[in-house]
């Protein structure tokens, strides 16, 4: 059996998430350059032949995932890091802290998978912890997603410019391109840190 891709993404994102029953860690892949941009950086495009700075990139991106988390959940800046040696280390940031904006309260060890094919139809797993979504379901069809998530889906899946598909990378460097399903469940490793049985 084939194991994971390997990462071949130039850098991530990443934004620390508060106010659960533990700090969480939500990622993307990005392949970033340095440059004038108001945070320092440019997200390349490579499908549009170009690239877009960092901060008008999150400016627009940033509210789609307050909108998949909560007013209860705290979503800190974004600290854009650099694969160098095996590892990722943090090099710019963006100050757009923020609360969640989607109605309801988080659930204790809740995960919300988005599965999706990048281009080479390789899967790539997109998880949040603690969303209010239910513990349990799978839904095959973006069109059934709530409204938090299915703004965020389609945008991923939109490779023009100003959306986040034209800049979100897959681990393999590749953009997204099409949805497979969502699915909610429980996570073990948050339900024993937070002393559930």
């Amino acid at each position: 059996m084939p194991g994971p891709t390997l990462i071949t993404a130039s850098h991530r994102i990443e934004i620390q998430i508060t106010g659960g029953s533990n700090l969480h860690r939500k990622r993307w892949y990005v392949d970033a350059v340095a440059s004038g941009d108001a945070d320092g950086f440019d997200f390349s495009t490579p499908e549009l032949g170009g690239s877009v700075g960092m901060s008008v990139a999150l400016a627009a991106f940033f509210p789609l995932i307050r909108a998949i988390f909560s007013a209860d959940m705290t979503l800190g800046n974004v600290i854009l890091q650099e694969y160098f040696g095996g590892a990722y280390f943090p090099v710019g940031s963006a100050p757009l802290s923020n609360v969640g904006t989607a109605a309801g309260t988080f659930k204790v060890a809740q995960q919300t998978t988005i599965k999706w094919n990048d281009t080479a139809f390789k899967k790539v797993n997109d998880v949040f912890l603690e969303t209010p979504n239910p513990y349990v379901g799978r839904i095959i069809s973006a069109g059934l997603l709530p409204a938090g998530l299915l703004a965020y889906t389609n945008d991923v899946l939109d490779p023009t410019s100003g959306h986040s598909g034209s800049w979100i990378r897959s681990r393999g460097n590749r953009a997204i391109r099409s949805f497979i399903a969502a699915t909610y469940d429980s996570n073990d490793k948050v339900r024993r840190a937070a002393g559930i049985q």
